[in-house]
């Protein structure tokens, strides 16, 4: 028996990415308008019946003053697609100049991102920059993996990659490069916990956790208002089936600059010594749209349970399925190298991932409502509970 949405679970939803990605827009870490998504989603965990708390941390953030530019000066002259790496560092005023060489792999997120780059050389033969195939028509902003190394690290366009490479090969080609970005010593963010509590006099639950933050410069409604609205979507389901497990939903911050609220969450658990009491983390992003269904989880007896919970709430059915074990991507991951159980539902691809086209006409409901659906079937499941 499948569970269809309740029409209060489906209200919760569309007011959640009405919200999140028309009135508010982006929210990028450390941000306003991170911070005011913040309190309107404890707001409204509230008004659903779910206690909820705003946990802050500070942290340094970043800022990107000007885009980034990069020209070919030499032997054409022709602008590439650029987009900034976020925590990348300022070139110089006026910009660098260099020669462009291959020069490796940049793994952003090891076996989901691994990046063709170019190194920017200075006639002294210094590093100037990288620039880094984004993989895409246009380029788009990625998040950097090691953020502590402070260089010019920009992406292009795949078919600026495709002609760099093809230039490189029978002549020196040289580039102007100029970025403008900073550092901010002292950002602000906040996750906002909410609790459902159906089994009170026990000491075990679940984290369920989605990322409100986008990348810059875009609505972000697939990616990540979509994970945020399926933490209600579930909050009604539990509510309505008066499920006995306890979960705390967390819309967590600033994932799109290195999982960083996810990671001081589990690190208070941690610290606190309640991590133990965990019994997984599952993790919502990009449940509204793409052309397959992509699950990650860990341990074999976990993915064995999500892959049963998709095909029980019929999401095999609207596009093909694929599993994986988890990867450093998602906001479950600082809980799997705590050794907690974890998942991830994800539908993967829009094409307008990290662009200002991530809007709310591309939501297709039948998606987030069957990751709601399927998550609430694997709850019940590792609670031992008979649906």
């Amino acid at each position: 028996m499948t569970l269809q949405p309740s029409e209060r679970e489906i209200s919760l939803i569309r007011k959640i990415l009405e919200v999140l990605s028309v009135e508010i827009g982006p929210r990028f870490g450390g941000t306003e308008g991170e911070h005011r998504a913040a309190f309107f989603l404890r707001d409204a965990f509230e008004e659903a019946g779910a206690p909820a708390d705003l946990q802050r941390y500070g942290f340094i953030g970043w800022e990107l003053d000007r885009p980034p530019m990069v020209r070919v000066v030499d032997p054409d002259v022709r602008e590439l697609r650029a987009a900034p790496i976020v925590y990348s560092s300022s070139t110089p005023p006026g910009g660098v100049s260099g020669f462009v060489e291959p020069f490796g792999v940049k793994r952003l997120i090891p076996g989901l991102y691994e990046m063709q780059t170019f190194a920017v050389r200075t006639g002294h033969g210094d590093i100037a920059a990288t620039l880094v195939d984004s993989e895409a028509a246009d380029a788009i902003p990625l998040l950097n993996p090691d953020p502590m190394y402070r260089e010019p690290l920009i992406a292009i366009a795949t078919d600026d990659a495709k002609y760099l490479h093809r230039m490189c090969s029978n002549t020196r080609v040289q580039v102007a490069v100029e970025m403008d970005a900073r550092l901010v010593p002292d950002s602000i963010a906040y996750n906002v916990i909410a609790r459902y509590r159906g089994e009170p006099d026990s000491d075990h639950r679940f984290v369920v956790n989605a990322h409100y933050d986008t990348q810059l410069d875009t609505p972000g409604c697939y990616d990540n208002a979509s994970g945020v609205a399926g933490l209600f979507g579930l909050l009604s389901k539990l509510q309505e089936q008066r499920t006995r497990v306890n979960v705390d939903l967390v819309a967590v911050a600033s994932e799109e600059i290195g999982l960083i609220g996810s990671s001081y969450l589990a690190r208070d658990l941690v610290e606190r010594g309640e991590m133990s009491g965990i019994e997984a983390c599952i993790c919502f992003d990009q449940i509204s749209a793409g052309e397959r269904l992509w699950l990650w989880a860990g341990p074999d007896s976990l993915r064995d349970k999500i892959v049963a919970s998709a095909r029980r709430a019929r999401l095999d059915q609207l596009g093909d399925v694929d599993v994986d074990a988890p990867m450093k991507g998602c906001d479950m991951w600082p809980f799997w190298v705590e050794g907690i159980p974890a998942a991830l539902f994800m539908w993967w691809r829009l094409a307008d991932y990290h662009r200002r086209t991530d809007t709310i006409e591309k939501v297709e409901m039948g998606k987030l409502t069957g990751c709601v659906e399927a998550a609430h079937y694997l709850l019940c499941d590792l609670a031992g509970i008979h649906t």
